[in-house]
């Protein structure tokens, strides 16, 4: 990741968090009513390094019982070198036959359960198999997410729809942002493959 593109990032983390970019980055525990995160109901725990920022509501839920993540955040800033034949672009709604084959969590994460602006699928026999979105991020569709029907793994499609996604947000915006739990392994290794750098990663408590 280029020096200018990592200090994209770091604007963006920074702002979100009311701080400046050395606060950001400055180590130690900094705990922050949410700024940029509104009135977001959970409390959102961000690492870097040695900092590590936990952003709350003004008001938070007695209890906090559910976690999410940790999840890993990632970063591209070069157009992915990766094949990508058989991929086409293809509508939302067309994707919705993913869901019940992958499972309702792998939907959620893969960023599907949002209303994704482009989508990518690899298809087999006219049924898709695999598909990749780009959902906002800083008000672009630069957030890149991934499914794959689990019958399909293993063949190298996640990365051929994720590297298409990924090619259309560089192109179109510079950079494109790639998020994964860190106990998703297949997930992590995509972006690896596409030459991601790892970032941070985060953790969201919720009631």
């Amino acid at each position: 990741m280029r020096a200018e593109t990592r200090a994209v990032v770091d604007e963006f983390w920074a702002t979100l968090f009311g701080l400046t970019v050395d606060e950001l980055h400055s180590p130690g525990t900094k705990a922050i009513e949410h700024v940029g995160l509104g009135d977001y109901p959970a409390v959102y725990i961000l690492m870097l390094g040695r900092s590590v920022i936990v952003s709350s509501p003004a008001d938070p839920a007695p209890e906090l019982t559910r976690v999410l993540g940790p999840s890993i955040h990632s970063y591209l800033d070069a157009m992915p070198h990766h094949p990508t034949e058989g991929v086409r672009e293809a509508l939302y709604e067309q994707v919705a036959g993913l869901r019940n084959a992958c499972g309702e969590a792998a939907w959620v994460e893969s960023g599907f359960a949002e209303r994704a602006e482009r989508c990518f699928v690899v298809e087999e026999a006219g049924r898709i198999v695999a598909a990749s979105n780009l959902t906002p991020w800083r008000n672009e569709p630069t957030d890149v997410g991934v499914l794959v029907d689990p019958a399909f793994a293993g063949r190298g499609l996640g990365t051929k729809v994720a590297a298409r996604a990924a090619a259309v947000a560089v192109e179109n915006a510079g950079i494109c942002r790639y998020r994964a739990l860190e106990s998703n392994a297949p997930s992590l290794r995509i972006a690896t493959k596409l030459g991601f750098t790892p970032y941070g990663r985060n953790l969201v408590l919720k009631a």
